[in-house]
């Protein structure tokens, strides 16, 4: 393909001799057979995605058909919601009983420490005696 050279008009940030660079164009002169040109799409493919809804007793059923599943679509995300925030509280629920639960060991385990020290003083004076 042969390129074609263009003079470009003045411009006021020309160069000094009052023109631009030429330019040379990227495209051919003509488009020749292939370029520019497009398969024509499948008359099938065209038509079933035009005339889903086109009109006509199945296209009804197909849109109630639609219509149902967008509604079990919604509903099912409402669901997933719901247990969603649930959970999280769950969670939220389940941490707090976990550190509770820890405190309360920790005082036992305080408790628990308390009495032996007790019970060895106690032996001790009961041995000094």
């Amino acid at each position: 393909a042969r390129c074609t050279v263009v003079r470009l008009p003045a411009h006021p940030l020309a160069r000094p001799d009052g023109q631009r660079a030429l330019m040379h164009a990227a495209r051919p002169l003509s488009p020749g057979g292939a370029v520019g040109r497009r398969r024509p799409r499948c008359a099938l493919r065209r038509a079933a995605s035009v005339s889903l809804f086109g009109g006509g007793k199945q296209s009804k059923d197909l849109q109630l058909r639609v219509q149902t599943l967008e509604a079990e679509a919604a509903a099912r995300e409402e669901a997933r919601a719901t247990l969603v925030t649930e959970h999280a509280e769950l969670t939220a629920k389940v941490a707090k009983l976990d550190a509770e639960s820890k405190r309360r060991l920790k005082r036992l385990e305080e408790a628990e420490r308390e009495v032996f020290k007790l019970e060895k003083l106690v032996e001790e004076k009961d041995a000094k005696f």
